[in-house]
């Protein structure tokens, strides 16, 4: 507005680009050619499928996948998506415990279980061992004796293991934490958090005595998408009111006001459109760039209309000026879609086509429409 006017003092008159022009639409044709758009829009966008995976906005190798791929199936013991169970208690022991009880209510332990036993759960195990060597300890050794040749064992192999049982028990020095610490600090105590199947059984999980959630990770990533989506939709109702806003504050006219958005309406048709048609799985990041394309196709809208307002005849505003810009956001935006990188493909492939659509609208459907009844 203040700078570029001063280098343009002057200047010899720009040479005039020939396009080839194509005959315009009737408005019959452009208003049911929109409404078609506008109609395979709304069911692109209702049927568009978002990945909830943060995994998928990172750019790793085949072979990172695959092995992540391993590790998962044999942390979370299947190939399916896993959950979140947690066990909660006053304190840390008393957590451990009752997830015993919870591996006891369900028939099979849990992992923790088998790595952390609680304090309770070492002193019947205890109490177990002093028992058997105080009951079959003789016929134990007997039988060891008679046999430990055939087995590859000493005739004193459990004598230092029936030692041990029967001294009074240090506290366990060795700190598992340090590879793998379960436990999750909370208001009033502590969780216990154990990695299992997604199974919604979880959910329905009751222990007596025991507080249990047990949160699945498919539940957070449709919480994850349900929530990007609505904050989208508001961030996308705020652009428009805003623009439209500042747009009737010019020109004073709500007619014009309104046709200034259809390329809006069109890049984002023709966006979800052609998602929906392809198949194409989108990251949350194709919802942060929608406010982007808003403003590029008010831009196209406004192009054509002011150049209506001014006249046909008008050299305001020229078709070249539309088409120019249209292609040079165009390229500009556009060779993201040859990255690697998922967040910036998905940023580029959404700028082609909207870009596109915004562009098309503007140039074909825009000015038919803005003629008069």
């Amino acid at each position: 507005v203040f700078v570029f006017p001063v280098f343009w003092k002057k200047l010899p008159p720009a040479p005039v680009v020939a396009l080839k022009t194509v005959p315009p639409l009737s408005r019959t044709a452009a208003a049911i050619i929109l409404c078609v758009l506008l109609w395979g829009g709304m069911a692109g966008a209702l049927r568009l499928q978002i990945s909830g995976n943060l995994d998928a906005l990172n750019s790793v190798s085949d072979a990172f996948t695959q092995d992540k791929a391993l590790f998962d199936k044999a942390f979370s013991q299947q190939t399916a998506a896993s959950g979140l169970l947690f066990v909660f208690g006053e304190d840390q022991d008393l957590a451990l415990k009752n997830n015993e009880k919870v591996s006891r209510h369900l028939g099979e332990e849990l992992a923790v279980s088998l790595v952390y036993p609680s304090e309770y759960a070492k002193d019947e195990n205890l109490a177990r061992w002093r028992k058997f060597w105080a009951q079959n300890g003789e016929k134990t050794r007997e039988l060891v004796r008679q046999n430990a040749l055939h087995w590859g064992l000493k005739p004193g192999a459990f004598k230092p293991f029936e030692y041990l049982t029967s001294l009074v028990q240090d506290p366990d020095s060795f700190d598992f934490s340090a590879f793998y610490n379960p436990f999750t600090q909370i208001a009033g105590g502590y969780a216990v958090v154990n990695m299992v199947p997604d199974n919604p059984a979880f959910n329905q999980l009751n222990v007596p005595g025991v507080k249990t959630v047990f949160v699945s990770a498919e539940a957070i990533r449709q919480d994850l998408i349900a929530g990007v989506r609505t904050e989208a939709v508001k961030i996308l109702l705020v652009t428009l009111l805003l623009a439209g806003g500042l747009i009737f504050y010019f020109f004073k006219n709500l007619r014009d006001t309104l046709l200034t958005f259809i390329p809006v309406a069109g890049a984002f048709s023709f966006t979800f459109l052609v998602f929906w048609a392809a198949g194409i799985q989108v990251n949350l990041f194709i919802l942060a760039f929608l406010p982007l394309l808003t403003g590029l196709g008010v831009d196209y809208g406004l192009f054509q209309v002011i150049k209506h307002r001014a006249g046909q005849n008008s050299a305001l505003y020229p078709q070249n000026a539309l088409v120019a810009a249209s292609l040079s956001t165009f390229i500009g935006f556009g060779v993201l879609a040859l990255a690697q990188h998922n967040v910036l493909f998905i940023i580029g492939l959404s700028a082609c086509l909207g870009i596109a659509g915004a562009a098309l609208s503007a140039l074909f459907l825009l000015p038919p429409l803005l003629e008069a009844e």
